[in-house]
């Protein structure tokens, strides 16, 4: 049998199809222009080239995302612009609102306006969103994070130590700080929580003082007394000499809570007060401070409110009572003559604003004004600054009143002056008020009480009530024993039955409106009094920072936390965090691990001290890390 077959055809056909196959790889690699088009070509070749491709892939994308980051930054600049145009503006008025042609009307429509650009740059920077984020209220910022467990960083420098001759040594070389992260359930694997100057805002009272809530009498331990004050019967009680930091509580939108509750400091006591969004509209006396000498700071507080202070309807009694043989001085919460912080007084029934009351002594004490914005009304026949009125003898002396600085604004009850004496009905002859006032500088307006005529049962409370000056006299005084001087530097509006001088005396026709100014070339301005300004810095915990909590406000972060720090040698040593734990007491603890266990810094007992650096000899460690004074 014979199988018939073509091996030349079959040749043929083989040779065809290689060729074919030959043809259709130089086509794709005519069409393509690429050398290699599959491993087979060139297999580590291949490789190199589909490493090349993702890189470049990569490269394409990485363009997108950096267009995506032009457009953000786009949309923050527009943003900013706007706002950068309204603090322009800003700027403006407040330099325009400097001009001593406007009125405090003018002053507070170019307040309005500021008020509401404010407004319109928080609002920006609320809305301000790009791809639905909000790129301008702080949620976007730059955070440190790491995909590994341990971060590291390697510093390239010296560090030096003393040898036995007491000569610094630089021991050169590379110097690494590892952190190791053990990451657990629910827990915040990255935040901005220890930007510590981020987060120090300086708003508060430091934690080394004893701040003291005049709405419910309690310390910010909870104490409802403590070294030199305790609180009882609407009253917080000042026994010592030292500093007192009372504040006020605010309600959801930030203004202060009105407290029947006042505050007595005691004979014989020199205190630094400093208050901040205090709200009072006391029983008796807001403030009373019967033979002590107090310094009184204005902290205009988180939200600029006024410290208001009102006496009580039923003690007629001052605002703030600096009977005669007492001493306050008021100042900005710089110590200065700026007008940061406001105080506003009401003396109800015969209380001045500030000085003497019909409940305690008419005449007032010695009043200073250094700085800040004081706003003082006074009562029925009482001065705004100055001299209260009491029966028999009615009006009160002004005592000593000077101003160095701010803006004040004084205005006297039914026939006081507005800076002066207290108001002198009913009586048959003038009298001649007493004190020294001098307006050394600042912008003072000072307006005297309205005149009327007053009926009562008592006959000899019937009458006239003559209209008090500006500065000088109440109604029924003559200024003849006062001395007032006036400074050319100050600002000075007063207006009343006479500007600067003696009140209206209605019985007769008499004229008792002889005064004393001293020109401003016949005496010294004093040097400004030295005051130190406070320390401060925000008190935030743990549970207080943002970044701890998801959008539904669930606190992330497992409370308590123990961490532990390891140095190179191998040496560990843990501290305990919890969610009640502020900033402070981080630094402190970590300060105290630093120092007292791995023995490398010379510990310092102020915790403000977040980190310090020894030459390893006693008394030369120095801070690198410092609280800064508030308003520099």
């Amino acid at each position: 049998m014979r199988i018939a077959h073509n091996i030349l055809a079959l040749n043929a056909f083989n040779s065809l199809a290689q060729t074919g196959t030959a043809l259709q790889e130089t086509i794709r690699a005519l069409s393509t222009g690429l050398r290699i088009n599959s491993a087979s070509d060139d297999a580590a070749g291949f490789a190199v080239s589909e490493k090349m491709r993702s890189q470049i892939r990569g490269l394409d994308v990485a363009l997108l995302n950096s267009q995506d980051g032009i457009l953000l930054l786009q949309t923050a600049e527009g943003a900013l612009s706007q706002t950068n145009d309204m603090l322009q503006r800003m700027r403006d008025l407040s330099i325009q609102a400097s001009n001593d042609s406007l009125t405090s009307n003018d002053r507070q429509y170019i307040q309005l306006e500021i008020d509401q650009l404010k407004d319109e740059i928080n609002r920006i920077a609320g809305t301000t969103q790009f791809n639905k984020k909000r790129i301008l209220d702080g949620s976007s910022g730059a955070l440190w994070a790491s995909s590994a467990s341990g971060v590291r960083a390697v510093i390239n420098g010296s560090l030096t130590r003393t040898d036995n001759f007491g000569q610094k040594v630089s021991a050169e070389g590379n110097y690494r700080i590892e952190v190791t992260a053990d990451p657990g359930e629910a827990q915040v694997q990255k935040s901005n929580i220890f930007d510590i100057q981020a987060l120090n805002r300086i708003i508060g009272y430091t934690k080394e003082v004893h701040e003291i809530c005049i709405n419910d009498g309690t310390d910010n331990a909870g104490a409802i007394s403590g070294e030199g004050w305790s609180f009882s019967n609407n009253l917080l009680n000042i026994t010592a000499s030292g500093k007192y930091y009372i504040v006020g509580k605010l309600d959801d939108a930030g203004n202060s809570i009105s407290t029947i509750n006042g505050i007595r400091v005691a004979e014989g006591v020199k205190a630094e007060i400093f208050l901040r969004d205090i709200n009072i509209t006391a029983n008796s006396y807001g403030l009373n401070m019967t033979g002590a000498e107090v310094d009184l700071y204005l902290d205009p507080g988180k939200n600029g409110n006024s410290n208001i202070i009102k006496g009580g309807n039923g003690g007629h009694c001052s605002a703030v009572e600096v009977p005669q043989g007492a001493k306050l001085t008021i100042t900005s919460i710089n110590g200065d003559y700026d007008t940061s912080g406001t105080l506003e007084v009401t003396g109800t029934v015969h209380g001045a604003g500030i000085g003497g009351s019909c409940y305690g002594i008419a005449d007032a004490g010695d009043i200073t004004i250094l700085g800040g914005t004081i706003i003082a009304q006074g009562g029925e026949l009482a001065a705004g600054i100055g001299g209260g009125s009491m029966g028999g003898a009615w009006g009160g002396n002004s005592g000593n009143i000077t101003i160095y600085g701010g803006n004040v604004t004084a205005t006297g009850g039914l026939g006081g002056a507005g800076i002066g004496s207290g108001s002198n009905p009913f009586q048959g002859t003038m009298s001649s008020a007493t004190g020294n006032i001098i307006i050394a500088g600042g912008t003072v307006t000072a307006t005297g009480g309205p005149g009327q005529y007053a009926t009562n049962p008592d006959p000899s409370h019937t009458g006239e009530i003559g209209q008090g000056a500006g500065i000088g006299g109440g109604g029924g005084f003559s200024s003849a024993g006062m001395t007032i001087t006036i400074d050319s530097s100050a600002t000075l509006t007063s207006s009343g039955y006479a500007g600067i001088g003696s009140g209206e005396f209605t019985d007769d026709d008499t004229t008792y409106a002889s005064q004393s100014v001293i020109p401003p070339s016949a005496r010294e301005i004093p040097d400004l009094p030295l005051y130190d300004k406070p320390i401060y810095e925000e008190i935030h915990t743990l549970a207080d920072i943002k970044q701890f909590y998801n959008s539904e406000g669930v606190f992330l972060a497992e409370t308590p936390k123990t961490i532990t720090i390891t140095q190179g040698d191998g040496q560990t040593a843990s501290i305990t965090l919890y969610a009640s734990d502020s900033i402070y007491d981080v630094a402190e603890k970590i300060n105290n691990v630093i120092a007292n266990t791995f023995g490398h810094v010379q510990y310092t007992d102020n915790p403000a001290k977040f980190c310090t650096i020894s030459d390893g000899t006693e008394g030369t460690s120095e801070s690198i890390f410092e609280t800064k004074p508030i308003y520099e």
